[in-house]
């Protein structure tokens, strides 16, 4: 602990830097940037902005970095030579960062064992008999030898362990060494030979948990439908629908209500942060790879975008992109294998894979005052049974910072 500059759990200095970094490449692109991708005013506007993190230190301090580096100073705070004005009392922008209780948050953490009790017991299960986690775990007779040193933990221990133990305790081993790699503490060489293999064995472990047991499109479903929400109603307001137009300067700005779950507030600019689960979660309902590049790089993202194209067409883009990959287009089955899209061809494809009920397809149960209850018996597996333009650029909605396993911590960037 002594050897760190902050305490475990919470954000690093890196990772705030990295943070701050993807803030600014955001404002690069939709604030100073091309007229076409032009989305926001330099100064903090609460009606085109929000940001939701989950009800944790480091992601809510994720949530903050970025949005310094989407709204650096203002020009009033700095001096002659472009330097902050240390004067006055607060020189950076003020961006608020709302959240819910942790329990609650089955929108950013989907997958967990309460918001979604089928996908846990899918995930105990293909921990316990994947053939291929099996296979690359138990041939690899060097690492098994090298496990106790590796983990501290005793030989005898580690013979009374099980497969999903075992499992669970190499993609630690493997979270720690991507913390250390990224805060240069070296170590030695029988340490850093086994680090491919920890790289592959936990995508394998995340594919299996997230692609092969199906469960991508509820696990992830909620955040998905919520999002497609908020770009139908842009559609709306450009309509000119009353309703929606009186909820956007009206209920949506009264006491930071958003509608996170219900997607029922169109903004222009919506910042999601939560953790590489987060990430896993909407690749999975997106219908895309949960491990490539990699296995959640640090302030790994997707950004969803909507244009608007001269003839009045709608149109929707996915992007991704990490602290180390420029954010680009991706393509995949919500766009017929495109990257982007016409908005309804989008909505139609997530009201068509997303179940309509999801707490009802991961047999999760609230009890009156919203609280998930605890799954009562083992699961099985059931069967899926005004206008707001500007150049023709109108809303985007980010789930970034759904990233970085580190020391046992499923953080946001840098932790420990």
């Amino acid at each position: 602990k002594g050897d760190w500059p902050v305490d475990y759990g919470q954000l690093t200095p890196l990772g705030v830097q990295q943070a701050y970094n993807l803030g600014s490449r955001f404002n690069a692109r939709y604030v100073t940037g091309l007229d076409s991708n032009k989305l926001l005013s330099a100064t903090y506007d609460h009606i085109q902005t929000h940001a939701r993190a989950t009800d944790v230190d480091r992601t809510l301090t994720t949530a903050m970095a970025v949005l310094a580096g989407i709204y650096p100073a203002r020009a009033s705070n700095l001096t002659n030579n472009g330097a902050v004005n240390n004067s006055s009392p607060v020189s950076q922008q003020l961006v608020p960062v709302h959240t819910v209780e942790y329990a609650l948050d089955s929108l950013l953490d989907g997958s967990a064992k309460a918001h979604c009790p089928v996908f846990n017991s899918a995930s105990k299960i293909q921990k316990k008999n994947n053939k291929r986690l099996k296979y690359l775990l138990y041939s690899n007779t060097a690492f098994l030898k090298a496990l106790p040193a590796l983990s501290g933990i005793s030989l005898s221990a580690l013979d009374h362990m099980g497969t999903k133990k075992l499992v669970s305790l190499t993609t630690s081993l493997r979270d720690l060494r991507v913390c250390q790699r990224a805060h240069n503490v070296s170590q030695p060489k029988n340490v850093t030979h086994f680090d491919s293999f920890l790289e592959e064995f936990t995508a394998a472990v995340v594919h299996a948990k997230w692609i092969e047991s199906g469960l991508g499109s509820i696990v992830g479903g909620r955040l998905l439908r919520a999002v497609a929400r908020r770009l139908e109603l842009v559609r709306q307001l450009e309509l000119g629908e009353e309703w929606v137009v009186d909820r956007l300067h009206d209920e949506c700005n009264a006491k930071g209500q958003d509608s996170d779950e219900s997607g029922e507030c169109p903004r222009r600019f919506v910042l999601y942060v939560g953790h590489d689960t987060t990430l896993f979660d909407t690749r999975a309902a997106l219908g895309l790879s949960v491990t490539q590049p990699a296995v959640a790089p640090y302030t790994a993202h997707l950004v969803f975008e909507l244009r608007r194209s001269d003839s009045g067409d709608f149109s929707v883009q996915i992007l991704s992109g990490d602290y180390e990959r420029e954010t680009v287009p991706v393509s995949g089955p919500f766009c017929n294998h495109d990257s982007s899209c016409s908005l309804s061809n989008f909505i139609t494809w997530v009201r068509h894979t997303v179940p309509k009920n999801v707490d009802k397809a991961c047999g999760a149960k609230r009890d009156g005052s919203g609280l998930f209850k605890p799954p009562q018996n083992r699961l099985v597996l059931a069967e899926n049974s005004a206008d707001e333009r500007n150049d023709g650029f109108l809303y985007r909605y980010l789930v970034p910072a759904l990233s970085g396993l580190c020391c046992f911590v499923l953080g946001a960037f840098s932790v420990w």
